[in-house]
């Protein structure tokens, strides 16, 4: 994984949302993030003698994110800095 490039002299860095379509039309409707830990722990021997213990410990920030299927009769607008979705009713007659 690169690491994120800076931004150079005139580039613009705006906190605008921006819009990115993925093609399906997904929503995404909510973002955890989340430490998570992994251990694994292996007891060394020779012979059957036991000489050790090996332990590893992976520490991450996980990024766990739900959507759901746009339905291309949505409409989404853009209000104060946050994305509206405008949904036809489920119920219908």
């Amino acid at each position: 994984m690169r690491p994120r490039k800076a931004a150079s002299i005139g580039e613009l860095v705006t906190e605008q949302p921006q819009v990115v379509y993925i093609k399906g039309g997904l929503l995404e409707v909510s973002k955890i993030t989340s430490p998570e830990t992994f251990n694994a722990s292996i007891d060394e021997t020779i012979l059957g003698i036991p000489i050790g213990k090996t332990i590893t410990r992976i520490r991450v920030l996980a990024v766990y994110r739900y959507h759901v299927q746009r339905d291309p009769q949505w409409k989404v607008i853009l209000k104060d800095k946050t994305f509206v979705v405008i949904s036809v009713s489920p119920y219908t007659g």
